[in-house]
């Protein structure tokens, strides 16, 4: 097939490097080489926790039921205690439209149109996707702690709070939906009470947790309590993420992320059966992007994460873009935890 426009090259790349995203964004046991397995995201495929979805009207929605009557005592004559009516809410979660530009070189598209092949022209391109794609996944990974709504996912910095509204639901009256917060008033913070108290509040909450994330301003500030021959309470460890053995901390042997400009003054305690990152297949994100037509190459592929979408006209005709849609949600913020306002 000749290739004379970035329009009929686009089905080609999307074909070519669809399958490339899955291994290095969706496969679970595999970090690959676009993510750091130090990394949250990175550590969040690796144990499965990212998935690519179908369109749907929602990233995620949760109906959640509270209510209902207290548990009592009573004997065999004593009359049936009324019902006490549950209520019911949604939480929505909903698709966050992530993009860069990649351009096509015009020299390198015309040198194409001649005797290369349909290998060498997407060899030509994969350096220059790969580089766009490790931008948008840090960007992506940059929202999941660190956004904030609006046109970012709302990351764990909204969802693990006892405050403010996360997923449509405002928790000024709903209790069942705050995470739990020891705030320590711009204190440093006390290992072995602070941060276990979090953990043993949340040992009531029914999820497992499995994880903290603190910044390494944080951590830092414990380097005396990291061996054995200290504490004992936090010290390093080896963990096999995925293909990857890292070096991890650990804290009453729970694994810490140490996350570059994550929230400067908090621990979190994170249950990551909580924790879902969803993709949007790139079947469907064509659909959204209008780029039906550009081939039904492009429009198959239902379980890969990311789309490159063409700019066929004008002066962006030799521009295209790297289009994911992502949803982030924390199911149930309620069994997660942190300590706050922490002196750093």
């Amino acid at each position: 097939m000749a290739i004379t426009s970035i329009t009929n090259l686009a089905p080609i790349i999307n074909e070519a490097y669809g399958q490339r995203s899955v291994e290095n964004i969706i496969a679970p046991g595999f970090v690959g080489d676009m993510l750091d397995p130090n990394s949250l995201l990175g550590y969040m495929k690796a144990k499965g926790l990212v998935k690519v979805e179908n369109e749907g009207q929602h990233a995620a929605k949760r109906t959640i039921h509270y209510g209902g009557g207290t548990a009592a005592a009573f004997g065999v004559g004593d009359p049936i205690p009324s019902a006490a009516q549950e209520q019911r809410e949604e939480a929505t979660w909903n698709w966050k439209r992530y993009w860069i530009s990649v351009e096509v070189d015009r020299l390198a598209l015309n040198a194409i149109q001649g005797a290369a092949t349909i290998d060498n022209i997407i060899d030509l391109m994969m350096n220059e996707i790969d580089a766009k794609t490790k931008q948008l996944l840090s960007l992506i990974e940059q929202h999941i702690w660190a956004g904030t709504g609006g046109n970012e996912l709302e990351g764990l910095s909204v969802a693990v709070d006892d405050a403010g509204t996360y997923a449509g639901l405002d928790r000024t009256t709903r209790t069942w939906w705050r995470a739990v917060d020891v705030d320590r008033g711009g204190a440093d913070i006390n290992i072995t009470s602070d941060l276990r108290l979090v953990r043993e509040t949340l040992k009531n909450r029914t999820a497992p947790i499995d994880l903290c994330v603190a910044s390494p301003t944080q951590v830092n500030k414990y380097k005396a309590a990291l061996t054995a021959g200290g504490t004992g309470q936090i010290q390093y460890d080896t963990e096999r993420v995925g293909d990857s053995e890292i070096r991890v901390l650990r804290f009453d042997g729970l694994p810490i992320l140490e996350v570059p400009g994550f929230t400067n003054t908090t621990w979190n305690f994170l249950s990551t059966s909580q924790m879902k990152l969803k993709f949007l297949s790139q079947k469907d994100v064509l659909a959204r992007e209008g780029a039906n037509a550009i081939g039904s190459q492009a429009t198959t592929a239902h379980g890969m994460p990311v789309a490159f979408v063409p700019h066929p006209a004008g002066a962006d005709a030799y521009l295209g873009t790297l289009v994911a849609y992502v949803g982030f949600c924390v199911e149930d913020p309620n069994k997660t935890g942190r300590a706050s306002n922490l002196g750093t």
